[in-house]
């Protein structure tokens, strides 16, 4: 199955820890993921492809929500030029102050 994700990326250093807590790579990897290419639109593990939350702002409530609008724009193959091929099964990551946070799986 084709992956598509969207992870918590206002900070490089949890982008790379979501990688990591979600299993795409194993502990202390997230860096060479991210430099391999593998996490970018056309990699083996597309992450953030609707630029992410650090392209539209903090709002921890709003970002939540338009994870899960973009994970379902990609599953429905209706995500115009940032569509990965085939996504399939997607997960959404999401923290915010205090420890609140949300994650969403989908499969198409």
């Amino acid at each position: 199955m084709r992956f598509r994700g969207e992870v918590y990326d206002l900070s490089t250093a949890l982008e790379l820890e979501w990688y990591e807590d979600i299993g795409l790579c194993g502990p202390g990897e997230g860096a060479k993921l991210l430099r391999s290419g593998a996490t970018a639109p056309g990699g083996r593990v597309p992450v953030n492809a609707s630029g992410g939350l650090a392209s539209f702002g903090e709002a921890v409530p709003a970002q939540a929500v338009a994870q899960v609008c973009e994970l379902t724009q990609q599953l429905r193959g209706r995500a115009g030029q940032r569509q990965v091929a085939g996504a399939r099964v997607g997960i959404t990551a999401n923290q915010g102050l205090f420890g609140h946070g949300s994650a969403v799986i989908a499969v198409r």
